[in-house]
């Protein structure tokens, strides 16, 4: 199976490029909304309303990542397999398998990860595009 990482790039860059656009616009459109006597404040708010709403895509984003990733790794490994911190032991496990097997799961793991990838990247570009319909309304 081939690897799901070049698409995982591609949201990178599509997600990297997007708010470096519309970065310098947003803060342009508060600071133009503010006062000039309010200048200070409204640089405060606009600085704490991005970094919450960072914090919250992030951890959004995070569980959805984990929810999907656990799901599709689920899949790979069977019902039951996974333990209670697979992280501290799946590198492990998969050290101890016979080579062809080892190679098969290591490939599924990266397909689980890469799909993960591709439904929270999806997803946060549907809300993405939902809030920018309600920002030009």
């Amino acid at each position: 199976a081939t690897s799901g990482y070049p698409r995982c790039l591609v949201f990178q860059l599509v997600a990297g490029f997007g708010a470096g656009l519309v970065a310098a616009a947003a803060t342009e459109s508060v600071m133009g909304a503010v006062p000039s006597g309010a200048a200070a404040l409204g640089s405060a708010v606009n600085d704490s309303t991005r970094q919450l709403g960072s914090a919250l895509g992030i951890a959004v984003q995070g569980s959805l990542l984990t929810t999907v990733f656990t799901d599709r790794l689920t899949a790979v490994l069977g019902r039951g397999s996974l333990p209670a911190r697979p992280a501290d032991s799946l590198g492990l496990d998969l050290a101890r398998l016979p080579e062809p097997l080892r190679s098969s799961v290591a490939s599924g793991v990266r397909e689980a990860f890469a799909d993960a990838m591709t439904v929270t990247a999806l997803t946060a570009g549907a809300a993405t595009a939902v809030a920018a319909v309600l920002a030009a309304c």
